[in-house]
């Protein structure tokens, strides 16, 4: 944010006069008012003596509701294709997301909020875009985003989809239970089974 130039404490006019370029421009962007950042930027604006109402001037003329209507036409994509895998257009919503995600992002608003983004929410009721979580989870074994989204998953049933993951083991909290389901399997075996339950167990 604004304050020195070149290495120079600017004056402190020029200094305000700067500071609230700046946090104009960023309430200009398209959808300003939804970024993260927003806050901060009012701040600044208000510290250097900027008017509230330009404030809530710019943020409305800004808005273009983007995300609401994306969510909108997500929910009516998902409740016309429900589960069909070979749908197009889900192939095209997990590459665009696979290519668009930010795990460094993801994980630092996670860690503000605790709250797993609304489209993983969305997502995680569908198997075919389950598997679009997987794929960004082999790729970012390590974000805490992903790993709370593998948990909630596993804690609504679906254990067994994730064996399939190479990082399974990597995530402790799943791996324990579906290693738990596996033995819990085993024992009401009897010799004509068992192999098949141990051949399971093991590829677990």
């Amino acid at each position: 944010m604004s304050g020195v130039q070149n290495g120079t404490a600017l004056p402190e006019h020029e200094r305000k006069r700067l500071a609230q370029e700046e946090s104009r421009t960023e309430f200009s962007r398209p959808d300003s008012i939804m970024e993260p950042t927003t806050p901060a930027f009012v701040d600044q604006y208000l510290e250097a003596g900027g008017a509230p109402f330009n404030i809530m001037n710019t943020l409305i003329m800004s808005y273009e509701g983007m995300a609401a209507m994306t969510n909108m036409i997500n929910h009516d994509i998902l409740n016309a294709y429900k589960d069909d895998e070979n749908a197009p257009v889900y192939s095209t919503i997990g590459r665009r997301i696979v290519e668009r995600f930010n795990a460094a992002k993801a994980d630092a608003e996670f860690d503000k909020t605790q709250k797993l983004p609304g489209y993983i929410e969305e997502m995680i009721p569908f198997k075919v875009l389950r598997k679009v979580i997987y794929r960004l989870s082999e790729q970012n074994p390590k974000s805490t985003m992903l790993n709370a989204a593998l948990q909630k998953i596993a804690d609504q049933g679906h254990q067994a989809e994730l064996t399939s993951l190479s990082s399974a083991s990597l995530h402790t909290h799943v791996f324990y239970a579906l290693f738990v389901e596996c033995f819990e399997k085993l024992t009401p075996s009897d010799d004509e089974n068992i192999k098949e339950r141990m051949s399971e167990l093991f590829s677990t």
